[in-house]
């Protein structure tokens, strides 16, 4: 062989041996990366990979999620935007609008001042709160409705009140409009015959146990739940600019239009960042992600839309 090629070959060899052994180690690292991806991180990353093209897909505002165990958020990420038009990226900071989670709020405190005394949960709402025994067409023999009625949905009531613009407006106004609904609101079914959602009965609720404690809803909810858990992210009012500048912008997509477009859907705040909201009392908290795990969790889960604890 000739010598020159007798080196290419030689050469050509220790060039083919390197390759293999550098593949060798590529697949070597991967294996024992692979060998350290527990099934939670696997798990997590399939989960992650599939909330990521979800809001994709949806391309309308954001979502913010979290993992927990016990009362420890151990993993959570925010996908989306909070504010298409500014390009703010969603995070688990992110503050949001809760909407009718607020009613978990609302029973809680009532469980809470039932245990101090206050009241008892079939006490009569009439007892303290006279209003609304001017509920409108009463079927006969109404027997009195009670705050479990109300706060487990089976008092019979409607679930909005026949006044035009009563969920909107000012959150200073709230009490205002619960007692302009009153006359509003009629019965759908008896009390306690049927399971019937109501959100004019959690307003009622709310304001009844604030009269029932002689403590403002407001101040009650945030003395007995917000403050004691931490959750100084969480509020009624934004009245802080660093909370509106967390504040994610709520969006809808109109599926039933031919062209699918999403659209912005802006409250209205005044320049103390006051909300001007649909569904006052029953849908007004703004909490982040972290501090909306802390509630249910501190509260053992109690009552997160469920009403098995006010059943009887």
């Amino acid at each position: 062989m000739d010598t020159t090629l007798a080196k290419w070959v030689v050469r050509g060899s220790e060039v083919k041996r390197r390759a293999a052994l550098f593949v060798l180690i590529i697949l070597l690292a991967a294996g024992t990366a692979l060998a350290q991806f527990t099934p939670f991180e696997a798990a997590i990353a399939k989960f992650d990979a599939e909330v990521a093209a979800g809001v994709a897909a949806d391309a309308a505002g954001c979502v913010t999620v979290a993992v927990f165990i016990g009362d420890k958020i151990i993993w959570s990420k925010g996908y989306g935007w909070a504010d298409i038009e500014k390009r703010i990226a969603a995070t688990p900071d992110t503050i949001g609008r809760i909407g009718s989670i607020t009613k978990s709020f609302t029973a809680v405190t009532l469980m809470q001042i039932a245990e101090r005394g206050i009241l008892e949960i079939d006490d009569p709402v009439e007892r303290y709160f006279a209003e609304i025994k001017g509920l409108a067409n009463p079927p006969p023999n109404l027997r009195p409705i009670t705050f479990r009625m109300l706060a487990s949905h089976t008092a019979g009531l409607i679930r909005e009140p026949q006044l035009p613009g009563a969920a909107t407006g000012t959150i200073y106004r709230w009490e205002d409009k619960i007692l302009e609904s009153i006359p509003k609101t009629s019965f759908g079914t008896p009390p306690m015959t049927e399971y019937s959602y109501s959100n004019i009965g959690f307003g009622i609720l709310g304001l009844a146990i604030s009269r029932a404690a002689k403590v403002p809803y407001m101040e009650l909810v945030t003395e007995q739940i917000l403050k004691p858990l931490g959750m100084s992210s969480s509020t009624f009012i934004l009245n802080k600019p660093e909370l509106w500048a967390r504040m994610s912008v709520g969006y809808i997509r109109e599926r039933e239009q031919e062209t699918d477009d999403v659209i912005t859907v802006h409250d209205e705040f005044d320049q103390t960042w006051v909300c001007y909201h649909k569904h006052v009392l029953d849908g007004i908290i703004n909490v982040t992600l972290g501090e909306g795990v802390i509630f249910p969790v501190r509260n053992k889960g109690f009552i997160v839309h469920s009403t098995d604890a006010l059943c009887p």
